[in-house]
């Protein structure tokens, strides 16, 4: 399971275990293309990595919804701002665009709400 974060506008997936993680070396061999499965419903997306020197905002908001991740990087969402910049190289981010007919950001849905930030989801390539 991973945890779609949404950050300014945008929905983000997050490495906790790093880039050695399986589901980061599937999507760098196939070019990002990947699929989130959503009840049951495989949604084609594509994966951008975010580039270490702008994650830590988009970190600090995954641990604020994902306590389980917080052992992973060894922060709590409260940290200063400077730690989530030091630990960012250690942990890929990917920004989530939609391929045709696939998936809808949750800031494009009709019933857009701020809560809940994190949504549990899977991904596979």
């Amino acid at each position: 399971m991973l945890a779609v974060t949404h950050y300014r506008g945008a929905d983000f997936l997050v490495s906790m275990l790093g880039p050695d993680a399986s589901w980061v070396r599937d999507v760098e061999a196939a070019g990002g293309k990947a699929a989130l499965r959503r009840q049951g419903r495989e949604c084609p997306i594509l994966l951008e990595e975010i580039p270490s020197e702008h994650r830590a905002q988009i970190l600090r908001r995954y641990l604020a919804g994902a306590p389980g991740a917080r052992p992973h990087l060894g922060l709590g969402p409260t940290a200063p701002l400077p730690e989530f910049h030091r630990i960012a190289p250690r942990h890929p981010v990917f920004r989530i665009h939609e391929r045709p007919g696939s998936y809808v950001p949750r800031s494009a849905r009709r019933d857009s709400r701020s809560e809940p930030r994190v949504a549990k989801t899977a991904v596979g390539s």
